[in-house]
């Protein structure tokens, strides 16, 4: 198991994961953007992901305006 920061390399696979979650279902997914995700690799925030055997298996997003969590998805 690692936890490592999220790379643009990595922007699919949690487009991805937060598609599939059976919790907190977006209604829109258009609504959250490719630039939300890559904002948050850099000025909005940072984000980390949870890889095993190097397959992706959640991730975590934390926003600096507010100090808030943007994301938390397995």
């Amino acid at each position: 198991m690692a936890i490592r920061p999220a790379t643009r390399e990595d922007l699919g696979r949690l487009r991805e994961i937060r598609g599939t979650v059976r919790e907190n279902i977006l209604t829109d997914p258009a609504r959250v953007t490719q630039r939300d995700y890559e904002d948050h690799l850099g000025p909005a925030g940072r984000a980390w992901v949870h890889e095993e055997n190097g397959v992706i298996l959640g991730f975590s997003a934390a926003t600096r305006e507010g100090a808030s969590i943007w994301a938390l998805f397995v």
